[in-house]
């Protein structure tokens, strides 16, 4: 036997898949556009509407062009960036907050022998509630489905592990230093005590992330969650949790 869905509800599935988009992403703003030619490693610094592109090593070959958007906002939260073009990397090695004058700093190196085109755009999102113990409470919109449980954005020297259980997730470090400047939302109500199976929707980080524990009654529905970095120093990591 066949089933006919009419347009209409074909309609109201697409308004509802619209909806169930992650409430961070609303919240995200595009700042700027930067478009120029890196030799080796050039720093930018992004202070409200002020973009100054400083050279750190190797040739000079001008300051890039850039296409504003909007300002950087003077509060907590995620400066993110998307690479549009280069053969290298574009990483933040600052994340704005009160404590550096809501300043984030961002780095472009290149990675051949020569000089390469480089183009990237970068984002803003605001911060959610962190603990100085690396606690993250549930915070935001209500949790649906195809959403974002949990936002998680940082820099991680070499292998972490995040757990989430109910209304609280724990950033737990198990080898090198530290993690630095992490931002991170847990959506409202936390996990639900229900058996589930989530999804990684990874953005950024020159590592592995693995959900490497589903929740389930057998494990009092505990999601655990592993990033590992295997280069020397920090590598920034960008990444949402999702729930089926």
């Amino acid at each position: 036997m066949r089933t006919f869905i009419s347009h209409r509800t074909l309609s109201r599935l697409a308004a509802l898949a619209l909806l169930a988009a992650p409430a961070l992403r609303a919240q995200e703003r595009a700042l700027f556009t930067w478009n120029g030619r890196v030799d080796n490693d050039v720093r930018i610094t992004v202070h409200s509407a002020a973009i100054h592109s400083e050279l750190v090593s190797g040739t000079q070959l001008g300051r890039g062009r850039v296409n504003h958007v909007s300002p950087l906002p003077r509060r907590d939260g995620t400066v993110s960036v998307e690479k549009l073009a280069g053969c290298g990397t574009v990483e933040v090695v600052q994340q704005p907050s009160a404590s550096n004058g809501y300043t984030a700093i961002l780095e472009v190196t290149d990675a051949d022998a020569g000089p390469d085109m480089y183009r990237f755009s970068a984002y803003f999102t605001p911060s959610g509630s962190v603990t100085s113990g690396g606690e993250v409470i549930s915070s935001g919109a209500l949790l649906s489905h195809g959403a974002a449980l949990l936002t998680w954005r940082g820099r991680v020297d070499k292998d972490v592990m995040i757990t989430i259980r109910g209304d609280r997730a724990r950033t737990r470090t198990l080898d090198g230093a530290p993690p630095e400047n992490v931002q991170a939302n847990l959506a409202g109500g936390g996990l639900p005590a229900q058996d589930a199976t989530l999804t990684l929707n990874q953005r950024q980080g020159r590592g592995t992330i693995t959900i490497t524990q589903q929740p389930s009654s057998a494990n009092n529905y505990t999601a655990v969650i592993r990033i590992r970095d295997s280069r020397q120093g920090f590598g920034y990591y960008d990444f949402d949790i999702i729930w089926p």
